[in-house]
């Protein structure tokens, strides 16, 4: 409703966790300055953004054109094989697949319970029933 004040407990709320985002984002834009390479980069992306999402998973995937399918290159919270090795489809069935296609944020509750989906086994793996998929376009680059 316009012109609606917020209490101001929300308020308050609202600014701690707007100070808690910064500095976060300083805190990745210092420690990325000292990535040594791409996939350092990556990595440091995915604890940050695990951090201020407070999500105990989170992961870069890549679009690998010579077999049509996503490739996790980091990840937060994946047992250290599942990073360079689980390999995620590209189809409409699956979260992932669904966000890089459409080029838009995928959100699914209940990944088991959910018919539109499969559950990828690399999720099912490490408990995660919930996933919101937003890709990251870089010029015509999409991760």
């Amino acid at each position: 409703m316009p012109g609606r004040k917020r209490p101001k407990a929300d308020l308050a709320g609202l600014v701690e966790r707007i100070r808690f985002q910064k500095t976060i984002l300083l805190d990745f834009a210092r420690v990325a300055a000292e990535a040594k390479n791409l996939r350092q980069l990556l990595s440091i992306a995915c604890e940050q953004m695990a951090r201020a999402t407070g999500v105990n998973h989170a992961k870069v995937l890549r679009y690998r054109s010579e077999s049509a399918d996503l490739q996790m290159v980091a990840g937060k919270g994946f047992a250290p094989g599942a990073i360079e090795h689980a390999i995620i489809a590209i189809d409409m069935a699956s979260a992932p697949g669904r966000s890089y296609q459409t080029r838009g944020t995928v959100r699914v509750g209940n990944l088991p319970e959910n018919p539109e989906f499969r559950y990828d086994p690399v999720l099912k793996e490490h408990g995660i029933v919930s996933i919101l998929q937003a890709p990251i376009a870089i010029g015509n680059v999409v991760w």
